[in-house]
């Protein structure tokens, strides 16, 4: 956040492009950590945990995949703070909350604890989209949305490969 609010002040198309290439290095690094993780989990439930927790291994690689698809939030809640439009957050919360309250409805009588972290990682993705989208009205930023969504397409498909 520091290094955001100190470029972003500048308002340079110059101090712009650092911002996002700040992001898509920091973006790199939790997907990185997060595959990390994610590969390394079912192991670390073995090892740490009694026999009753080993079936949430199944569920760690769908907590993993909601965190980075949070990742563009960080970016957009800057931008969002930056501008001063933090009444943005208030449509984010409203649909993100009622998404995942009905989704949890549907979802966990089905499947349980899945259906849980699923309607969350859902609420979460609608979340990031829309922050996405208030954050690039508040203070737009020179970010490429197709290089994004190959990144997190790559990191879908690399986590499911990993599990």
């Amino acid at each position: 956040m520091p290094f955001f609010m100190e470029e972003a002040e500048k308002n340079t198309q110059e101090n712009k492009e650092k911002i996002v290439e700040r992001f898509y290095l920091l973006a790199f690094l939790y997907g990185f950590v997060g595959l990390t993780v994610s590969a390394f989990s079912e192991e670390a439930l073995f090892i740490l945990t009694t026999e009753e927790f080993h079936n949430a291994k199944y569920l760690v690689p769908i907590f993993i995949i909601q965190i980075l698809l949070g990742v563009p939030s960080y970016l957009s809640v800057n931008q969002i703070m930056f501008a001063g439009k933090l009444i943005y957050n208030i449509p984010v919360s409203i649909v993100s909350l009622s998404a995942n309250i009905i989704l949890n409805i549907i979802l966990i009588p089905e499947y349980g604890a899945l259906g849980a972290v699923i309607s969350t990682a859902i609420s979460s993705i609608f979340a990031a989209i829309m922050l996405l989208y208030f954050g690039a009205k508040a203070f737009p930023l020179p970010y490429v949305i197709s290089k994004l969504v190959k990144y997190f397409i790559s990191l879908l498909f690399s986590s499911l490969i990993l599990s």
